[in-house]
C-alpha cells in the first residue's frame, strides 16, 4: 500500500478516507467506509474531517439467580469521533483507548451487575448509560456504546 499515491502512510484512518473518496463519486448513497484492523479495532470515515474509531472489549459478569449466579458474556464496543492527526495519520492510539476504559472494565469484569456502585446494571440500557456517565469525562469524543449480551441480545446508545 505504501507505493500507492495517497497511501504512503496507510493507517486504517487514511485507508478508510482513501476508499471513501475513490468510491463516493460513483456511489451517491455511500454513507461511510469502515476498515477493521482487528476483530476488536476499527476506523470509519464519512467525509469531512471527522473519523470514527471503534474499540471492543470482552468481559464476563454475573447476575443473581436464586441462591447462585447466572454468567453473562458481554462485548462492549466504544465509538469515538475525532479529527485526524495529520503528522501521525491516525486519530487515537488503540492502546490509549484501552487504558482509558480499563478502570470501567475492571469494575464490571467478573462482578455482579446487580450491584455495581450500589446500582442495578443488569439491564443493558442502564449499563450503557452508566458506562457513558463514567467515561465521558476521560474519553474525549465518545459518541456511541454498543453492548452485546449473551443472555439479553444487544443495544446501541448514541450521543447526538
Amino acid at each position: 500500500l505504501n507505493n500507492v499515491e495517497g497511501l504512503e502512510n496507510p493507517t486504517a484512518e487514511i485507508l478508510a478516507s482513501y476508499i471513501f473518496e475513490k468510491l463516493k463519486p460513483s456511489l451517491a448513497n455511500l454513507q461511510a467506509v469502515m476498515v477493521n484492523e482487528t476483530l476488536d479495532s476499527a476506523c470509519s470515515y464519512k467525509g469531512g474531517n471527522i473519523w470514527g474509531v471503534f474499540k471492543a472489549f470482552e468481559l464476563e459478569s454475573a447476575l443473581p439467580h436464586g441462591d447462585s449466579f447466572l454468567g453473562r458474556s458481554l462485548r462492549i464496543r466504544l465509538g469515538i469521533e475525532k479529527e485526524l492527526d495529520p503528522d501521525l495519520g491516525w486519530t487515537l492510539d488503540f492502546a490509549q483507548i484501552k487504558s482509558w476504559f480499563r478502570p470501567i472494565k475492571n469494575r464490571l469484569d467478573h462482578h455482579n451487575l446487580g450491584e455495581i456502585d450500589g446500582r442495578d446494571l443488569s439491564q443493558l440500557r442502564e449499563l450503557g448509560q452508566w458506562i457513558f456517565c463514567e467515561t465521558l469525562e476521560f474519553i474525549p469524543g465518545l459518541k456511541s456504546i454498543e453492548i452485546e449480551d449473551s443472555a439479553a441480545g444487544g443495544m446501541i446508545l448514541e450521543r447526538l
